[in-house]
């Protein structure tokens, strides 16, 4: 899981910092989850699938690692349309 989604905020952070950010995706059943940066929530991710018990940590590190240089590569390109 959080390979899936290590690169989306490797960008953000590229690209707007390590900002706060409040998780309110289940507002409506539990309290919001407030972050001090983008790296820590990405850091909750991971070891919440290691205590499931779905992940070991060195493959989520791995994960964390390879998701940072993939972010980092994605954060390079830029698109830009015809009229440029």
């Amino acid at each position: 899981m959080v390979s899936n989604y290590g690169p989306a905020i490797q960008v953000l952070i590229t690209e707007f910092g390590d900002v706060p950010v409040t998780d309110d995706i289940y507002s409506w059943k539990l309290a919001n989850r407030s972050y001090d940066h983008l790296s820590i929530l990405l850091k909750e991710a991971s070891d919440s699938r290691i205590y499931a018990g779905i992940h070991y940590r060195f493959t989520q590190d791995m994960s964390i690692t390879i998701g940072k240089e993939l972010g980092n590569e994605i954060a390079r390109v830029r698109v830009v349309g015809p009229q440029y």
